[in-house]
């Protein structure tokens, strides 16, 4: 019919051609299928995995919402708090004045007999008559704490090769301790 003209030597390269077709095929329908639901499998085998492991998971989540929460809340967080509550207020009173702040509040705190004390020291550079009424306003400001001391010294500017009179304030706020 349609082969009657073709040699026996083509006749046997066409029967190779037509396998090769048909084996490319197979492997393209079936192998091919087979080999993407594998990985299909591997997939859904680690969300298995990760859905058993979930409730450790989770409670690492917790315990670190817990921590967080406790940072947030506790005692680090209202000592970080009153550093910007002083940072705030001293900004607010140093830009009428002709103070300038040079060390951000530093923060010490220890605990005893269920009470923690945190002392914040915040250093300010001016003439003495602008620190003597910086010192005046921010004594008044009962939100930051009470001073326990106050200390002036001079520090030479090498860029300007003079002196200029600092003054260290020291705040001090008592905490009780939560008991639970």
């Amino acid at each position: 019919m349609l082969l009657k003209g073709i040699s026996q030597k083509n006749k046997f390269y066409l029967v190779i051609l037509t396998s090769i077709v048909l084996v490319l095929l197979c492997f393209k329908l079936a192998i091919g299928k087979t080999i993407d639901e594998k990985k299909l499998h591997r997939s859904y085998s680690r969300q298995i995995t990760l859905l058993n492991d979930a409730p450790l998971e989770l409670k690492k989540l917790e315990d670190q919402l817990f921590k967080f929460e406790k940072y947030s809340s506790g005692e680090l967080g209202r000592n970080h708090s009153l550093d910007l509550l002083i940072l705030e207020r001293a900004t607010v009173l140093t830009k009428n004045m002709n103070v300038k702040i040079t060390e951000l509040p530093k923060n010490e705190s220890f605990t005893q007999d269920g009470f923690t004390i945190s002392t914040q020291a915040l250093t300010l550079e001016g003439s003495f008559k602008d620190l003597l009424d910086f010192l005046n306003q921010i004594s008044q400001e009962k939100s930051v704490g009470s001073i326990c001391s106050v200390d002036f010294y001079n520090k030479k500017d090498f860029k300007r090769s003079a002196a200029a009179l600092n003054m260290k304030i020291f705040f001090q706020t008592i905490f009780q301790n939560d008991k639970k």
